[in-house]
């Protein structure tokens, strides 16, 4: 809005103007219809008489009919008017008004919509406040939000949110106005925070409406799931796939009138669906979170350690079709047998996942590292996981020592150091390490080190294989 037009002892509400200062803004009388008006009679060829814009807040504003024919009319053939009439007055054609004045009257009566706006909110406040059964503390958060109105500006954009939102848009919060896709992402925020600050940070992961209906697009598109567009909606899914975060929860548009919820605990394996119609879950909502699951694996523990399920989805989705790529690539035959060198987890060498692999991928054959034979057998686990374990904890290890000499340099009195370990955060942090680690062991001659003992494993396990079938397929 134009420092002309509007500030602090201007004519309109400017930046500066606080929703209480609005409430008791003064605006100029709109004016009723005319059957007979026409914005011909509003305008006028010659020069304004009247140029000093204090004269304005005291014009009334014509009809709404009127103001689109007069701006039509302007945008046609503008050059042949250079003043508009006072719709008070229109057969006194003595006082002309410069033709800004229409842009006054278009932000007069946008103001004026907030205005009213923000007295039905007032009004839904004054009578929570004098409810009988209303709890202290939700007095005291009326009367927060009254102190808060006071000191406020009516139009500012609100900061903090991942959502651009206006401070006038918040309006909606205070009464009965339908809430739009931008009202349930600044709740969803909100809560969000709300549980971190109560040490449940990322536990709880929100699909806000929009990026539900992205959901639901890629759900009827599936070849662009994959896209880079998408990958946000990726990794909420791993995330949730690796125990990250254990829940999704949602608020969702049903036919464009009615909002539900859900709440996905992938722990419990259960969807807690909130219906105020009392209706369950549509189908099509339904097979789209289905879908989204399938296309990731989810451990359903604690920890990030295989077990039967997700071992068997890496044979059936990763090892095996890898192999089958490599048989077609030599020209080897699908019943070639190929090598599969593994420690002993004991997953991998329960009778249970032995007897299921005999069964259901018979040409991989498994080849166990013995106890305390990881060095020989599997080299990398030394000669390059080692030094990328020690990297990543001495990494981690500065932000330790970061983070205390922080709490000591701004707490007062401090006798509890606090280590950091919400996921969010490691999983932020965990970049850095990340980076130190590949630059640590991206060395020719650490991985010439760890490459050469296993050459020398590797024809050790040939002139054994050799002797059991014709041609075997390794995994180095």
């Amino acid at each position: 809005m134009s420092n002309s037009l509007a500030g602090k002892d201007s004519f309109l509400p400017g930046l500066e103007t606080s929703i209480s200062q609005l409430l008791t803004w003064k605006f100029p009388l709109i004016l009723p219809p005319k059957s007979d008006a026409t914005p011909f009679d509003y305008l006028s060829p010659a020069d304004p008489t009247i140029t000093t814009l204090c004269a304005f807040k005291n014009v009334a504003v014509p009809p709404y009919d009127i103001r689109q024919a007069i701006n039509k009319t302007i945008s046609t053939c503008g050059a042949e008017y250079k003043s508009v009439l006072d719709p008070n007055q229109v057969d006194n054609h003595g006082t002309r008004y410069p033709l800004s004045i229409l842009d006054f009257w278009h932000r007069s009566l946008d103001a004026q919509k907030e205005q009213k706006r923000w007295m039905a909110a007032e009004m839904l406040l004054d009578k929570l406040k004098s409810h009988k059964i209303l709890e202290p503390t939700h007095r005291q958060m009326l009367a927060d939000l009254r102190n808060v109105m006071s000191r406020v500006s009516w139009t500012r954009p609100v900061k903090g949110f991942h959502t651009p939102i206006q401070i006038n848009n918040l309006v909606a919060f205070g009464t009965t106005e339908w809430l739009d896709d931008s009202h349930i992402s600044v709740m969803l925020e909100q809560l969000d925070r709300e549980l971190a600050s109560g040490g449940m940070a990322g536990e709880i992961i929100f699909l806000d409406p929009l990026q539900y209906s992205t959901l639901v697009f890629v759900h009827d598109n599936p070849h662009l799931y994959q896209k880079p567009l998408y990958q946000w909606l990726r990794q909420i899914a791993e995330d949730l796939a690796t125990g990250i975060s254990n829940k999704l929860g949602c608020i969702m548009n049903k036919g464009g009138t009615h909002w539900t919820v859900f709440l996905m605990d992938f722990q419990k394996e259960t969807i807690s669906y909130g219906d105020s119609y009392m209706d369950s879950m549509g189908d099509r909502d339904c097979e789209t979170l289905q879908w989204w699951i399938s296309q990731h694996e989810f451990s359903n523990t604690d920890t990030y350690w295989s077990n039967q399920t997700t071992m068997r989805d890496f044979v059936d989705h990763i090892l095996a079709p890898y192999f089958n790529g490599v048989k077609q690539a030599q020209g080897l035959p699908p019943t070639q047998k190929a090598l599969w060198t593994i420690d002993v987890w004991s997953v991998h060498r329960s009778k249970e996942f032995i007897t299921w692999m005999k069964t259901n991928h018979p040409n991989i054959i498994l080849d166990f590292v013995p106890g305390g034979c990881t060095g020989v057998a599997q080299p990398c686990d030394v000669g390059i996981q080692r030094p990328f374990k020690l990297s990543t904890k001495r990494s981690y290890h500065e932000d330790v020592v970061e983070d205390f000499v922080d709490q000591m340099k701004n707490s007062t009195g401090l006798t509890t150091l606090m280590v950091e370990k919400r996921l969010g955060i490691m999983r932020d942090r965990s970049v850095r390490w990340l980076w130190n680690a590949y630059k640590a062991l991206n060395r020719e001659d650490l991985v010439k080190k760890a490459s050469l003992k296993r050459t020398i494993t590797f024809f050790m396990e040939y002139l054994y294989f050799h002797r059991h079938s014709k041609c075997v397929v390794f995994v180095i």
